[in-house]
């Protein structure tokens, strides 16, 4: 994903964008008619860059990941297409635990709170955090009983 920097440059007096920059532009917003909310069904491992079929990011969008009754990873990965400023918030529907963890790039992890394991009943929830362009993630989970 671009930044604004980066958007803004496309579209300088002068310049010619590209059908390319064009859809860069459009797919860097949130459009009123994208649901805010998102779905994903896995019995593997998802990280911070898995995208649902439709290709929706899950920045800035409450994702309910349904893993069933099979333990899973979300891993947090630090890679060039990361998104700035990063931010998701997660429900659980599944009944095993989801546990967060470092991926590549070298991430830095900051509990919120007392674990990286969402592991209480079906609604508890997450949030994951990116500090602007760092490689500092935040990470809050509410684990209901």
């Amino acid at each position: 994903m671009k930044s604004k920097t980066d958007l803004k440059g496309f579209f300088e007096t002068g310049d010619k964008p590209t059908q390319t920059h064009f859809h860069e532009w459009l797919d860097s917003y949130w459009h009123k008619d994208e649901s805010a909310q998102i779905k994903m069904d896995s019995t593997t491992e998802i990280t911070n860059q898995t995208r649902t079929a439709d290709g929706l990011s899950q920045s800035g969008k409450n994702v309910l990941i349904n893993n069933g009754n099979t333990p899973i990873n979300y891993k947090i990965n630090l890679a060039t297409d990361t998104e700035e400023n990063f931010l998701m918030t997660g429900i659980k529907l599944g009944s095993a635990p989801i546990n967060i963890i470092a991926g590549t790039g070298s991430p830095t992890l900051t509990q919120v709170n007392y674990t990286l394991t969402v592991n209480g009943t079906k609604g508890s929830r997450f949030m994951i955090s990116r500090v602007g362009n760092t490689n500092e993630f935040l990470i809050y989970i509410r684990n209901y009983e």
